[in-house]
């Protein structure tokens, strides 16, 4: 046990430095980053295609992506972003397109774990506020 702690040290420490696991459990944050899976996608790749469905939560580990919503580019975000809580938090189908500008490496975790860690949060009052800025007409925030 000690061993695979150790192992996924350095990938907790990184969620540790995500906004929106604020308030997450040592525990919890461990249990994420058993369920990750690193995936690689080429400039112009799309990591989220604006109404379909929501099923995981991505965080940007490298490159640049850019924010579409009904074609507009609307917000461009890169490393320490994340993208897809909308649609899992919401029930909602996906609210915009994020499309890679450059070759990029994320973190896919999966919708039920990360809505399983959020249920056991005190205070997701950050989270709720990013959402709301995220669906209205500025979505100025760093995550979609």
């Amino acid at each position: 046990a000690e061993r695979r702690r150790a192992e996924l040290a350095p990938t907790v420490a990184a969620l540790e430095q995500l906004e929106i696991f604020d308030g997450a459990s040592q525990l919890a944050l461990e249990r994420l980053a058993q369920q990750i899976t690193e995936e690689t996608m080429a400039a112009d790749g799309v990591l989220i295609e604006e109404g379909t469905p929501a099923d995981d939560l991505f965080v940007i580990r490298s490159g640049e992506f850019d924010v579409f919503v009904d074609g507009e580019r609307v917000n461009h975000v890169g490393p320490g972003s994340w993208a897809g809580e909308i649609g899992l938090v919401e029930g909602l189908n996906r609210t915009a397109t994020v499309q890679a500008v450059t070759e990029a490496t994320i973190w896919r975790i999966p919708g039920e774990m990360f809505l399983d860690v959020l249920s056991g949060l005190d205070d997701t009052s950050a989270l709720d506020g990013g959402i709301d800025v995220r669906l209205s007409a500025g979505r100025s925030s760093s995550s979609f």
